[in-house]
């Protein structure tokens, strides 16, 4: 039997596990914004939340275009 080895973080939520991977992959928050890895299963979780929470919190101060699948 295989050991498996996992690192439980209390009180974090899948987003913001996903965001803290992003930031892993990236080296800040600003490349993690600008992400260019589009066809990242994650790319549309990498600001910690639903797309489309961030879609409406980005579009309050920002122009916000949608990429086609």
């Amino acid at each position: 039997m295989e050991t498996v080895y996992l690192k439980a973080k209390i009180g974090a939520t899948m987003a913001k596990a996903i965001r803290q991977k992003c930031l892993d992959c990236s080296e800040n928050s600003a490349e993690v914004r600008q992400c260019p890895a589009v066809k990242c299963p994650l790319w549309g979780y990498r600001f910690g939340c639903k797309p489309a929470t961030a879609i409406a919190r980005l579009g309050k101060t920002n122009i916000v275009k949608l990429l086609e699948e």
